[in-house]
């Protein structure tokens, strides 16, 4: 089964990415993952967040000299991640839970479907 890259824009909400980027590494095999964030020039402790948790797991970090927007920054990081990979897209608000991943790989290879997305805990 191929990894997934999960890309992650961000522009400040550094509370947001800490927690997000916590419970990614609680609750995530990270040999399964590629984790992508674009930061859109953020301004307040991001940077401390993101090296932080560069130092735990990989991670690429794109850093941008302006906002360039969520559209753009998701094909910024689509365009980095490794052939074959799976995609999954998370704002930096996103607290994540056990098995969530594989909850959206059992369909990522069913040949009816194109895109698959989480809902909320219940």
């Amino acid at each position: 089964m191929s990894r997934v890259s999960i890309i992650i824009p961000i522009c400040n909400g550094w509370e947001f990415t800490d927690t997000c980027l916590l419970s990614i590494l609680e609750c995530t095999r990270i040999d399964d993952i590629n984790i992508i964030v674009i930061d859109n020039n953020s301004i307040d402790k991001t940077q401390e967040v993101l090296d932080k948790y560069s130092q735990i797991f990989p991670m690429t970090v794109i850093r941008n000299d302006r906002n360039i927007g969520f559209p753009e920054s998701v094909n910024l990081g689509i365009s980095c991640r490794t052939n074959g990979e799976d995609v999954c897209l998370l704002n930096n608000d996103t607290i994540v839970c056990q098995g969530w991943i594989e909850g959206l790989r059992r369909h990522f290879d069913k040949k009816d479907v194109g895109i698959v997305g989480a809902c909320s805990n219940k």
